[in-house]
């Protein structure tokens, strides 16, 4: 892959973590602000092996992850792949408007991940309760495993 594409990976992942901000995942991860700002710019192709420990540890990678995707042995080929599985096959439009929005790949990734985020919210409190009622209305049971407190 390379340090560019190791970029958008850390920022992908840091992003689908929950840190939105390098200022969130620098408290998380140890790493100085300066070092991730190098990181996810590729602005420099040689760190410590602490250095890259801190990053694979705040990242939730395994031993070693950062090492195979400079060299082109981890995650997909490209972030088209990322955004592919991040996206349902049925949303057309979202893959329509990122194809056409001129953002480059981890600027693509934050915004699937922010509409991900948010669709799920939506699902969990307007959409599932609509189809709940529907069933029960229609003399059906409803089990939610997130209510489950066994």
């Amino acid at each position: 892959m390379g340090w560019q594409e190791l970029a958008d990976a850390v920022i992908a992942r840091r992003v689908e973590l929950g840190h939105h901000t390098r200022d969130s995942f620098v408290a998380a991860s140890g790493l100085s602000p300066r070092t991730l700002g190098d990181i996810e710019t590729a602005r420099r192709t040689s760190y410590s092996k602490s250095t890259l420990a801190r990053l694979e540890r705040g990242l939730k990678w395994t031993d070693g992850q950062v090492a195979r995707h400079v060299n082109g042995q981890a995650g997909p080929s490209s972030h088209f792949d990322e955004i592919g599985r991040a996206i349902a096959r049925d949303d057309f439009v979202l893959r329509w408007l990122l194809g056409h929005s001129g953002l480059n790949g981890a600027d693509e990734l934050r915004v699937v991940s922010l509409i991900r985020a948010e669709r799920e919210a939506w699902e969990r409190e307007y959409l599932w309760p609509a189809v709940a009622a529907r069933i029960v209305e229609l003399g059906g049971v409803v089990y939610w495993p997130w209510d489950d407190q066994a």
